[in-house]
């Protein structure tokens, strides 16, 4: 048999670091990473926080989650395009909006699964700024006990809601960190 030499450019391996403007002006922090794994597909993982009392007791959100995505693009991944993407949300919390009840799961976090649509594009003209606008819909188990809302108040019960509607939100900013450079590489085929 006779041989023959290709030669392809691999691509650079990217990884997106993102913040969500949404959520920060809830004052909710917030922190994420995304990480092409192939030409069309890329991990995004966000983290969520919030540690918060509103000016009383009575009035508090604490919140830790990690929402990670597995993303299918059109386009260049992590860069330009649109893109579809399977999530899963991971939460737990501790919310008290009024003085009559507070809200916390009960050692079980609640969880979910959903789908998302999204565009990203570059800033700038070095195009390692960019902006992401996501959106996403799906379903999330929810297991939570209902205490009293006045400071280390008894536990009344403990409910069960199955949530369908609106899973994530985002208006990304993002940075982007090329790991590697373009290599060659070489095959032999027969």
């Amino acid at each position: 048999p006779t041989e023959q030499t290709l030669t392809e450019t691999i691509p650079i391996p990217l990884l997106n670091i993102k913040m969500n403007a949404v959520e920060a002006a809830a004052l909710l922090l917030n922190f994420g990473g995304e990480i092409r794994i192939t030409r069309r597909a890329s991990i995004d993982v966000m983290g969520h926080y919030s540690p918060y009392d509103y000016f009383t007791f009575a009035r508090k959100v604490r919140i830790f989650a990690i929402q990670p995505e597995l993303r299918y693009w059109w386009g260049e991944s992590l860069y330009k395009g649109h893109f579809v993407g399977v999530h899963v949300p991971i939460a737990g919390f501790n919310v008290q909006l009024n003085d009559k009840y507070r809200y916390q799961d009960p050692n079980h976090a609640l969880w979910g699964i959903g789908l998302s649509y999204g565009y990203a594009m570059p800033i700038g003209k070095n195009s390692k700024w960019g902006i992401e606008f996501t959106v996403g819909g799906g379903y999330m188990d929810i297991k939570y006990d209902v205490y009293e809302g006045v400071k280390n108040g008894k536990c009344l019960r403990t409910e069960t809601l199955n949530f369908v509607g609106p899973t994530r939100l985002g208006i990304n900013f993002s940075y982007r960190i090329d790991v590697g450079k373009r290599n060659k590489s070489v095959r032999t085929l027969e």
